[in-house]
């Protein structure tokens, strides 16, 4: 079964870290998709079966509310999840918190699903198919 959530533990590496030895926002962009490939990965539809189906992500918008950014070498969390479509979007919430569970940054990307090699829109139904669990209900979440 799919996972409705997915949780990520890592430590801030030097790479990641940037000015006040800070996560930046390279970085916690690149996490985000990190944490949500391995949702992903963790209900058996890895990038490659994706792209074999004909689906492929493609970021549109992202926005975050930065309490405190973690620093170099900080132990972290990362939890992601669905809060499905609407329309030709997806959106995708993501929660940072510290070793102690205290939130340190709330975010939502949004998503076209398109396909690769048409590089057109795909229809909702068309992902939805695939059995992906959405958290509507967390919305006040993130």
């Amino acid at each position: 079964m799919f996972p409705a959530d997915y949780t990520m533990h890592t430590k801030v590496a030097s790479y990641h870290a940037g000015e006040g030895r800070r996560l930046t926002l390279s970085s916690q962009l690149k996490l985000q998709q990190e944490a949500g490939e391995l949702q992903l990965e963790a209900g058996g539809l890895p990038y490659s079966v994706l792209w074999e189906r004909g689906i492929v992500f493609v970021l549109t918008r992202a926005a975050a509310v930065i309490y405190r950014a973690p620093l170099f070498e900080e132990e972290i969390s990362l939890t992601t999840w669905s809060r499905g479509p609407k329309g030709a979007q997806y959106f995708r919430c993501y929660r940072f918190c510290d070793a102690k569970g205290a939130v340190l940054i709330d975010g939502m990307s949004t998503f076209a699903v398109v396909d690769p090699v048409a590089h057109r829109l795909k229809r909702p139904d068309e992902f939805e198919r695939l059995g992906i669990r959405h958290l509507p209900e967390q919305i006040g979440r993130a």
